[in-house]
């Protein structure tokens, strides 16, 4: 039998023989969702809303957004958790981002009618009910700990998790199992009274009549799912484990069945009725039918016999890693590695959020503040929408640059140097076979730096004409100020000035200067220019030294860009975005953490662009 469905205000429930929703001790807790019916085509995106962090950072690109989703759970709504508390909700007719309160990773969640837990990384518990996100402090748990799984029935929430930590929550207060001790769990799932849990190398801990045992499923992998339906119970891991307990008779099987079984990494597991699911680390969903049934050999007036099979395989259409599925009547979705988000309606597949692997480098617009992105794929915003440029050249583009004549100029690897005009590409050779890091116009005058102390000048906006440096390492930004003098700086701690007849090199600070890379300049007047770059590197020109005004850091700064002298922003590895507002530079929440490479905005739009497909927008005051 499959799945029946029932429709409510548009919304599809899942009947498992209990009541949706709703934790009733001994029942099984329904894991129904929204369900807008078949998809219209099997391409591309589903427009979504903006998808803002709390410092009005807004996803501008492919998609819902990039942040990893870990897992997904379904009531009369469905929700997905992953990094830096991304949380996003489907209410049957579109996709919302919000954030629970932490910044750590949600590892697991839970869905009920009225409420939702969800826990994470360094002992990370919130829950959320009609009065919206709140954090649960949970006394002894090491902060060290992930926890992985949570799961509630009855009046208990079960929460799982490394270093032995196996926890009940009743009556508001929470308990720890003693049973768990020495193991590392990493998923729990409860009905009533029975609580199963597994962990690292094949360890499972049931709780019964008889209290908690420890119990031997046969395998020495490590679990990383478990769920349940009456009479049964299933445990995923790693290394292909799957394993079916059956109540009557007490044992253990792996699932029988002809056709391709799960293989790999099986971190994702749902039932249902007489299916389950199951999908692993190369975005494949595999699928048990257990109500098929078939003739008995021989006897043709028997009543067919029990014959499940594993369905055809689905996938996602990348590699990249399912974390989460859950299904209703003909839908099922799934989550994953960079935010994606599947969707399919039989074997229809519908790509909500691809979870895009592009690279974007630079981004850089003309006075019409129409911008270009450059990286894996170039695109323009025309329209309010991004859409990509064709370009028939296999080499990597570092630098965009349009001009406000129209033209787009280009540059990359292998002295990639070319120009756009009238919806067709020229060539604009630099005769030289370097790697061509960044590009700089005004709409006068040009400038092109590389590799090996290369640059070169835009002569009457057709040519480039290769420029003496006194530096023979990578130069990696260039900017040229109000007055006319230009800035370049790159490999450990260059920083040379062009003030209109040579090229000239200045000491990044005493001592010779710093020996960070620097990876972006930028300046407002001649005696206000910054430079940033690796480990934190800021470094700022008064119009005659440079002093340095960042404190050391982990993280990387790529990019500058600004407004004026009090109004300059950063952007850097792992998300970084700061702001310096004359005296001091501020963090702002981005809402990823994927690196972002490149900064370019107008008077009242900022955009942030990096790794994974990550466009950025914010509003500016």
């Amino acid at each position: 039998m499959r799945f029946r469905a029932l429709w409510v205000s548009g919304a599809v429930l899942l009947l498992a023989g209990c009541e949706q929703g709703r934790r009733v001790r001994g029942e099984l807790p329904s894991v129904g969702f929204p369900d807008a019916g078949p998809p219209a085509s099997d391409a591309g995106q589903t427009p979504a809303p903006a998808s803002c962090s709390s410092d009005g950072w807004c996803w501008d690109g492919f998609g819902i957004q990039n942040n990893a989703l870990n897992a997904i759970a379904a009531a009369s709504q469905v929700w997905a958790v992953g990094e830096l508390g991304t949380v996003l909700r489907f209410d049957g007719q579109s996709w919302s981002l919000s954030w629970a309160p932490t910044r750590e990773s949600l590892r697991a969640v839970w869905a009920g009618e009225n409420e939702l837990w969800a826990v994470g990384d360094h002992g990370t518990v919130v829950f959320h009910t009609e009065n919206g996100w709140a954090a649960e402090t949970v006394p002894g748990i090491p902060w060290d700990s992930s926890l992985r799984g949570v799961w509630a029935s009855g009046d208990s929430v079960w929460v799982a998790g490394s270093g032995g930590v196996l926890l009940e929550r009743r009556a508001g207060a929470w308990s720890s199992v003693e049973a768990a001790a020495g193991s590392n769990w990493n998923a729990v799932w409860a009905s009533g009274d029975e609580v199963w849990a597994v962990g690292d190398a094949g360890a499972v801990l049931h709780r019964g009549a008889e209290g908690w045992v420890r119990v031997d499923a046969g395998v020495s992998q490590d679990l990383l799912a478990v769920r349940g339906r009456p009479g049964e119970v299933w445990i995923a891991g790693n290394g292909g484990a799957l394993r079916r307990y059956l109540a009557e008779g007490a044992t253990w099987q792996a699932p029988p069945g002809e056709g391709p079984a799960p293989q790999g990494r099986l971190a994702a597991l749902h039932l249902g009725d007489d299916e389950a699911l199951v999908a692993n680390e190369l975005g494949q969903l595999f699928t048990w039918d257990g109500a098929r049934t078939c003739p008995v050999p021989g006897d043709a007036g028997a009543p067919q016999q029990p014959c499940p099979e594993w369905r055809g395989v689905r996938s996602t259409g990348s590699e990249l890693p399912i974390h989460g599925v859950v299904a209703s009547g003909d839908t099922t979705l799934a989550v994953g590695a960079l935010g994606a988000v599947t969707r399919w309606y039989g074997d229809a597949r519908t790509l909500v959020s691809e979870g895009a692997s592009d690279n974007y480098l630079d981004i850089a617009g003309s006075g019409a503040g129409q911008p270009w992105i450059a990286g894996d794929r170039l695109l323009a915003r025309r329209d309010g929408r991004w859409q990509e440029v064709g370009m028939d050249s296999p080499r990597a583009v570092y630098a965009v640059q349009p001009l406000v004549d129209g033209r787009t100029l280009i540059a990359g690897t292998a002295g990639l140097a070319r120009g756009y005009a009238d919806q067709a590409w020229h060539d604009m050779d630099v005769r030289a076979d370097a790697w061509l890091h960044a590009l700089f116009s005004d709409g006068q005058s040009g400038w092109l730096v590389g590799s090996r102390g290369g640059s070169w000048g835009l002569l009457n906006g057709r040519t480039w004409v290769p420029l003496a440096t006194p530096t023979e390492r990578d130069l990696l930004a260039v900017v040229g100020l109000p007055s006319g003098n230009v800035w370049a700086v790159g490999a450990a701690g260059v920083t040379l000035r062009h003030d209109g007849s040579a090229w000239v090199e200045i000491p990044s600070g005493p001592n010779g200067g710093v020996s960070a890379d620097l990876r972006a300049v930028w300046g407002s007047a001649d005696d206000d220019v910054w430079a940033v770059g690796t480990a934190g590197t800021a470094l700022h020109w008064d119009g005659v030294v440079w002093s340095s005004l960042g404190d050391e850091s982990t993280f990387s700064l790529n990019a500058l860009w600004g407004r004026a002298r009090d109004d300059v922003w950063a952007a850097g590895s792992g998300g970084t975005l700061l702001h310096y507002d004359g005296s001091s530079w501020q963090p702002q929440f981005s809402g990823t953490t994927q690196a972002l490479h490149a900064l370019w905005g107008t008077p009242s739009r900022l955009w942030a662009v990096g790794e994974h497909g990550t466009i950025l927008v914010k509003n500016l005051d």
